[in-house]
């Protein structure tokens, strides 16, 4: 078990020096937000490059705004073009992040989204990214595992599961288990992992096809990496 955290635009200041020496494995980063490439997460690159330049293992998070399964298969182009130039460098999968906010934006948009379309949004991401060369995943939480996803249709599909306890949460490979974690040299709170797994060698399959569709701007604020509603 490896334990590291998780961190998007919210964390700021960051001294990975620090970071690493307090015992943290591994950092997933959040990439962005929604199908357009002017939602890269502003703080992406400078938290990719630190904790890869002290040794840290890398992961990437997507945080979803679709509502139809082409646009999450967008969503996923959009998000191999932020992060290609670490392709080779990614230890962990790619995650996919649809909860509270996704559901919002669908339903401004016209659409409420059941069961079937919120997995079948997810696997396209999934499939998207797996073409593209990664290896790929999906987070969520107890509410949305239950009453969002088929999970007759997830298997074989890495879950990243926010369960705040110290146990693990049974079949997941990574595991959220606080929102409210002190690690030396991050100010103020961050989201704490542990990963059950083992680290890929940062060598993905070649992928399948490179072909790059991006659609129109989905047009929101900030986008926020969501956990029981909170930022």
């Amino acid at each position: 078990m490896y334990k590291g955290i998780d961190i998007s635009t919210y964390q700021t200041g960051i001294d990975w020096d620090r970071v690493k020496k307090s015992g943290c494995d591994f950092a997933v980063i959040r990439a962005g937000f929604g199908n357009d490439i002017s939602q890269k997460d502003n703080m992406f690159e400078s938290h990719i490059k630190g904790a890869l330049g002290v040794g840290i293992k890398v992961g990437i998070y997507w945080f979803g705004y679709a509502y139809t399964e082409a646009m999450a298969r967008q969503e996923a182009d959009v998000c191999h073009r932020v992060i290609s130039a670490y392709k080779d460098k990614l230890s962990l999968p790619v995650f996919y992040d649809w909860e509270y906010d996704s559901m919002r934006y669908a339903k401004d948009n016209g659409v409420n989204p059941n069961r079937a379309l919120v997995t079948s949004m997810t696997i396209a991401f999934m499939d998207r990214m797996k073409e593209l060369g990664y290896e790929s995943g999906y987070y969520t939480n107890q509410d949305y595992l239950g009453n969002y996803y088929d999970t007759s249709r997830m298997k074989g599909y890495p879950l990243w599961m926010a369960y705040y306890s110290s146990d693990r949460y049974s079949g997941c490979v990574m595991q959220q288990y606080t929102s409210s974690g002190k690690i030396d040299g991050i100010p103020g709170n961050v989201d704490c992992n542990y990963f059950y797994g083992e680290f890929s060698d940062g060598k993905p399959e070649k992928p399948a096809t490179e072909e790059i569709t991006v659609g129109s701007k989905v047009k929101i604020a900030a986008g926020a990496h969501y956990t029981n509603g909170v930022a």
